[in-house]
């Protein structure tokens, strides 16, 4: 077996630079709709960034605001001690005002019982739903723990803050 070529061996030679990056991509063409696209990404790991996406174009356009699709996007982690934002948003599918408010009241005061179990800094939007509605806070609390521990956001034990008994 032969030895790879030097442009075929990911990630020899990184340092500390923090413009050192890796790149992926995948081009495809649909020749019979002259329609032409690409995913692409690269990575700067010392900057904890990502950026990339896919675009795709046809004769019609070949820019950015005029192409087919486009949803390229430039991602950075949050840098170490940035506080953590919370947005709820409630629609009027959700109920009257009453139940709109008592569920961004649920879904803050979670928020802010857990905010300190949380893996790092992060702007979290939560959306209610429908399925809220006449639901204890023991409840919601259990279901917001839930999404976070899939989402892989909170640290390894995180129980309910008050015990499962106690009404709120």
């Amino acid at each position: 077996m032969t030895d790879l070529s030097f442009a075929d061996r990911f990630g020899e030679g990184r340092d500390d630079n923090p413009y050192w990056n890796e790149s992926v991509w995948f081009s495809f063409s649909i020749p019979e709709r002259r329609i032409h696209g690409m995913i692409q990404y690269y990575f700067r790991p010392n900057m904890g960034m990502l950026n990339g996406g896919p675009t795709m174009w046809d004769q019609s356009g070949t820019s950015q605001w005029n192409c087919l699709y486009y949803n390229w996007s430039h991602l950075q982690a949050l840098p170490a001690g940035a506080p953590t934002h919370l947005g709820v948003v409630t629609s009027r599918k959700l109920g009257k005002a009453t139940v709109r408010s008592r569920a961004r009241r649920l879904l803050r005061e979670c928020f802010r019982l857990h905010q300190a179990d949380l893996v790092q800094p992060l702007d979290l939007v939560l959306v209610a739903r429908p399925g809220i509605r006449g639901k204890t806070f023991a409840e919601v609390e259990q279901d917001f723990l839930h999404v976070l521990r899939r989402a892989g956001q909170l640290q390894a034990f995180s129980g309910p803050a008050r015990p499962a008994g106690q009404a709120r």
